[in-house]
């Protein structure tokens, strides 16, 4: 519907269309004026399964500054992967239950000068560029004077899900207060992810001791030189190229952790004079024993 003189707007209802080979059904309002464009609060993009709703306006003055509000329900991940052009996206899995967002900036230069809040929650995530069970089962591997568990940690087919906050600002996506939650463990902590693809972060894994305990050999006798604790934390830090990251121990926080734990001084053993070397090195100010020579 066109409605003529100063004010236009555009009625929209039950559009159909495709995106990117995705079926959708459009309701929205948009107005124009001599100052903004606008949409309304009407405004929905129908997926087969999941929507997307959105309003805001854009600015046609000088700095033709935009806000917008952004809501997300049930939206399949490959949804979003394939509107995005992502590579693989037929194999990412799992569902954005939930996304809140408002974002702002100049169209001017819309990335140079986006900021923006929100949170979101996503359940049984599995996608081909980056697997959050092989990276914790690596993690295990690095402790020193550990192996590798046998026996393998596995999400697929069991409900979990991992949510966060988010910010963005000065050319960068924050995620804070991530909470990743699966069957056999959980990780918490925070990324950042710069709009030139760079990931950075820090956080723990956190293990149930009977499930820590239940990978045998050293980590059963790791579990019991701690005493009564319900839960054993590994510190972890992340880097690298966003379709490429990286998860390891952070074996400085590891050490600092467990420096009071004789276990760990034995362990360390294991890893060789240079490694040795640099971890007392690291415990030595808090107060532990002198570590054993070496044999």
């Amino acid at each position: 519907m066109l409605i003529s003189g100063p004010k236009k707007s555009f009625e929209v209802s039950d559009l159909k269309g495709l995106i990117s080979e995705k079926a959708f059904d459009l309701q929205s309002d948009f107005v124009m004026t001599k100052s903004k464009y606008s949409l309304s609060e009407r405004t929905k993009i129908s997926f087969e399964e999941g929507s997307l709703e959105m309003h805001g306006e854009i600015e046609r003055g000088e700095k033709q500054s935009f806000q917008s509000t952004i809501s997300a329900s049930k939206l399949p991940l490959q949804t979003i992967a394939g509107l995005a052009q992502a590579e693989k996206a037929e194999e990412v899995k799992g569902v954005l239950e939930k996304f809140e967002g408002y974002f702002a900036g100049s169209m001017k230069n819309p990335l140079k000068t986006l900021s923006g809040e929100g949170s979101l929650l996503m359940l049984n995530t599995l996608n081909p560029w980056f697997s959050l069970d092989r990276a914790v089962q690596r993690i295990l591997g690095q402790l020193p004077g550990f192996e590798r568990p046998e026996v393998a940690i596995g999400s697929k087919g069991r409900d979990f899900g991992t949510s966060a906050l988010f910010t963005i600002s000065e050319s960068q996506l924050k995620l804070s207060d991530i909470k990743a939650l699966r069957p056999n463990y959980s990780v918490e902590g925070f990324v950042t992810l710069s709009f030139s693809k760079k990931l950075d972060g820090k956080g723990k894994v956190i293990f149930l001791r009977d499930t820590f305990e239940a990978f045998g050999g050293p980590f059963k006798r790791f579990s019991s030189a701690l005493g009564s604790v319900g839960s054993i934390t590994l510190p972890i830090v992340v880097d690298g190229p966003v379709n490429k990251p990286e998860v390891n121990l952070d074996t400085f926080a590891f050490a600092t952790q467990y420096s009071g734990i004789d276990f760990v001084g034995s362990a360390l053993k294991g890893v060789g004079a240079v490694g040795k070397k640099v971890v007392d090195t690291i415990i030595s100010p808090f107060g532990s024993k002198e570590s054993d020579p070496e044999e």
